[in-house]
């Protein structure tokens, strides 16, 4: 119910494992239109216990958040430092070719923060800058 609430009409993907059981993980790709027009959502909730996310507490984040863009490559900043090759270890099936990117930024987060999802402008991405905020869901005080 907490989703449904803070994200209305929104397509959820919740990934639920038992953390007891520790292996490698493993990426998680979307491609979507952004439901805000000015910036990416990064999905980052975090709930180790079993419940539903508390929005009010500290989590031990270990993120990994890239960005990619298949059509600004000639835009500002694409060609700065900071920028990587983005290098696949298979070969790309010819339908998914279009929509995987050769250039990519990003940055790793491994502390404890407050929980709450990733954003990023899209003024930013557009210039190649690594600039990811974390929020709470919208509307996150009134329900819970």
């Amino acid at each position: 119910m907490a989703y449904a609430y803070w994200y209305p009409g929104w397509h959820v993907a919740l990934c639920c494992f038992d953390a007891r059981e520790m292996s490698p993980a493993d990426p998680i790709l979307w491609w979507y239109e952004p439901k805000d027009p000015n910036r990416l959502f990064y999905p980052g909730l975090d709930a180790h216990d079993g419940n539903r996310p508390n929005l009010k507490r500290l989590v031990d984040v270990d993120h990994t958040l890239i960005a990619g863009c298949t059509t600004e490559r000639n835009a500002k900043g694409w060609g700065s430092p900071g920028v990587g090759e983005a290098v696949y270890g298979n070969k790309i099936p010819e339908t998914m070719a279009p929509f995987l990117p050769d250039k990519v930024i990003g940055m790793g987060s491994t502390r404890e923060m407050m929980n709450g999802d990733w954003y990023m402008e899209i003024a930013n991405l557009r210039d190649a800058k690594i600039a990811f905020m974390r929020e709470p869901p919208p509307k996150h005080d009134a329900l819970f």
